[in-house]
């Protein structure tokens, strides 16, 4: 039950809590504040310039932050989790979930690269050996998951790239994607 609540209310990323439980604190808090008489203070982080960083890198990415051993953040960089095809909006966590659902004891990581005919395409980097984006679509298919969340292309890699914590590093990921895309490509090409 414990870990449902810490699923429900912290962010897996910065492990702090999230927006609806942050706002629930806040309530309790000047709650709190008002019935015993106590004055309340609040911290708005604010980091400069950091419309040029949403300017530049879109509003449907994350950041990517370390939090140090006295609790300070720092931004290490942005992490896209969406893919535009065709003007709309598809959530690469959804990819990685049918891929998990059918490869359940397999890593899998999806990212989207420029694709010249409909904005973006996504690429599914997995290390489940039998993995073919036929079985995707068929699973998509039975599932009512739209066509769009499938990857075009599946890549087989022997180790999908994860950071030291564990997570996926999907810097390494879209490096590997456009690689391995970039290689099948001039072959086909030949």
């Amino acid at each position: 039950m414990r870990r449902l609540e810490e699923l429900a209310t912290l962010d897996g990323l910065t492990n702090l809590l999230n927006k609806r439980a942050m706002l629930e604190v806040a309530d309790q808090k000047i709650k709190a504040a008002k019935r015993f008489g106590r004055k309340l203070s609040v911290l708005v982080v604010d980091i400069d310039h950091f419309k040029k960083v949403n300017d530049t890198f879109g509003h449907d990415t994350g950041d990517v932050v370390a939090i140090d051993d006295e609790g300070f953040i720092a931004i290490r960089g942005r992490v896209k989790r969406f893919a535009k095809i065709g003007g709309e909006m598809v959530s690469l966590a959804v990819v990685e979930n049918c891929a998990s659902a059918l490869w359940p004891d397999n890593m899998h990581a999806s990212v989207a690269l420029p694709d010249g005919r409909k904005g973006e395409q996504i690429i599914l980097l997995t290390d489940a050996k039998t993995a073919n984006r036929a079985e995707i679509v068929a699973w998509a298919q039975n599932h009512g998951v739209p066509e769009l969340s499938v990857p075009r292309r599946v890549i087989v890699v022997e180790q999908v790239p994860v950071l030291g914590t564990g997570k996926t590093d999907y810097g390494s990921v879209t490096r590997l994607a456009t690689e391995r895309l970039a290689a099948l490509e001039a072959r086909a090409a030949e």
